[in-house]
């Protein structure tokens, strides 16, 4: 009878974690701002594994990972894409700046309404690993150490 009613509760509740809704979805046409106020794609990033950090300069947690995901990007492994969604640009900018974050790619999503609308991200900070062809392949939320051996080890098995 206990073993019926393990298979049961497996059959209920799955094993391991839950798989996120988003996961499978191709965000190549969402569209934000780069640093010059210009629209742009995130399409024009495909061809490598992307993780999509979405941050504003007053959250505390995301300030808290920036350092690593500066690093991760060092490694090279990732294309590391940063998107703010302050009511300004120019918030964020000011965080990164002040801190010495050096984001290769950094884009502006004005107050997350794209984030919001196309992909319900509303907590932060807020972290999508997609793959070469830009489709999501995994979801992180909350501050992470990017470099720490348990996350490299969740990205790449989001991404095999």
């Amino acid at each position: 009878m206990r073993n019926l009613i393990f298979v049961f509760c497996l059959f209920l509740y799955g094993c391991g974690e839950p798989i996120d809704p988003r996961v499978g979805m191709d965000i190549n046409n969402l569209t934000f701002k780069n640093t010059n106020l210009e629209p742009i794609q995130l399409a024009t990033f495909k061809g490598r594994p992307s993780i999509i950090n979405i941050w504003a300069s007053w959250c505390l947690p995301c300030i808290k990972e920036m350092p690593s995901l500066m690093e991760l990007q060092e490694q090279g492994n990732y294309q590391i894409i940063l998107v703010n969604i302050d009511v300004q640009a120019s918030q964020g900018i000011k965080i990164l700046t002040k801190h010495g974050f050096k984001p290769k790619i950094s884009l502006w999503d004005k107050q997350g309404k794209v984030m919001r609308n196309e992909l319900s991200a509303m907590r932060l900070p807020q972290t999508f690993i997609t793959d070469e062809h830009m489709v999501i392949q995994g979801v992180e939320m909350g501050d992470k150490e990017w470099v720490s051996s348990h996350m490299l080890k969740r990205i790449d098995n989001y991404l095999k």
